[in-house]
């Protein structure tokens, strides 16, 4: 958990933007897997990619600890995307638990990332 916790402790206005448009993107995707029991996702990964340019030009290089605000429509510069799905088996009407604890982990993380919490961070997995 330390990278996590030192990536997003360095410019806490725009990592915690960046970390609150995640939890937007990841609460959908938990929710689908809490449903969903067609599929068990082995090896899989969740590619996470932002703007950074767009968000630095945006803030003006200045945050001091305050909350970066895209514009409202805006929402095209962090997308979340699973990929790496060599490794996908048919369930029989089960959860996919491993994928789902996966899931959770980090939104817990980026919970505690929007919250500024990182005395946490070592507990997440637990």
């Amino acid at each position: 958990m330390q990278p996590f916790a030192e990536f997003f402790s360095r410019k806490a206005g725009v990592h915690q933007t960046i970390a609150a448009k995640l939890l937007e993107k990841l609460i959908p995707l938990s929710k689908l897997f809490d449903a969903q029991r067609y599929y068990s996702f082995f090896s899989s990964s969740l590619l996470i990619v932002y703007d950074a340019d767009r968000i630095s030009k945006l803030s003006k290089g200045d945050v001091n600890g305050t909350h970066y605000q895209p514009p409202p429509n805006d929402d095209d510069w962090l997308r979340v995307k699973m990929i790496d799905f060599a490794h996908v088996f048919p369930l029989e009407d089960t959860l996919d638990d491993n994928y789902i604890f996966g899931l959770d982990n980090l939104i817990r993380i980026f919970s505690m990332i929007v919250g500024n919490d990182f005395s946490k961070m070592s507990t997440v997995t637990s």
